[in-house]
């Protein structure tokens, strides 16, 4: 990767998670001015409800109920810890797929939304609800949304990358009628060089066949 790629991806990574930030605190900012607490704004029927509740706990007000110090080890200490050291390890591995990058990106920008909340007014707001039949939520935010799209983003690249792992079925003496043809196993374990092994197999399938003719 040269040395332009890696700046356009450091500068990549550093504008999702202000956008999220951003999108965070414009929206928040706004549900502060607009809304009194508890109010209770139907938005679909009463399955989407914009409401405005303090949160001085974690993700749907988790820990709420913890003494004031263990609060503050585990919900700023913590969270903060973790999230430099996921940017620094999203630094170190700029070379990844890009939709993990995304996904991680997202996540810290969440987590850095609701960090500066506790900085600057010492809780977290949320102010969105949803209650469709069976499935309810908790109160949430849009740092929310971005933590939990950036990890089933990230769980989903995963599972793609698994998906398209490739794999070249082997080639036995016994599939062809000259005994003399023979090649091991062609598999790649990283999708990366898929294409590169499925190369090299078809190429030794090739020659191997064009040896017996």
């Amino acid at each position: 990767m040269t040395n332009l790629s890696k700046i356009m991806r450091y500068l990549g990574i550093l504008s999702i998670i202000l956008i999220n930030v951003g999108c965070d605190q414009v929206s928040k900012n706004l549900v502060r001015n607009s809304l009194e607490y508890h109010e209770r704004i139907p938005l679909v029927e009463d399955h989407v409800v914009l409401t405005k509740v303090e949160n001085s706990g974690a993700f749907l007000s988790l820990g709420d109920s913890l003494p004031p110090v263990t609060k503050q080890i585990f919900l700023f200490l913590l969270p903060s810890a973790a999230l430099f050291i996921m940017l620094f390890w999203l630094m170190l591995h700029i070379d990844m797929q890009k939709r993990m990058l995304f996904a991680l990106s997202c996540i810290i920008g969440g987590g850095a939304g609701n960090i500066y909340d506790r900085i600057a007014y010492g809780s977290v707001t949320d102010f969105l609800y949803i209650h469709y039949g069976l499935f309810k939520t908790g109160i949430f935010n849009a740092a929310d949304v971005s933590i939990m799209f950036g990890t089933f983003f990230l769980i989903g690249s995963f599972i793609l990358l698994l998906l398209k792992t490739c794999y070249v079925p082997e080639y036995h003496a016994t599939t062809f009628s000259n005994q003399r043809f023979s090649h091991p196993v062609c598999q790649c374990q990283r999708h990366r060089f898929c294409q590169r092994e499925q190369h090299v197999c078809q190429i030794h399938f090739q020659n191997g066949f064009a040896g017996d003719a």
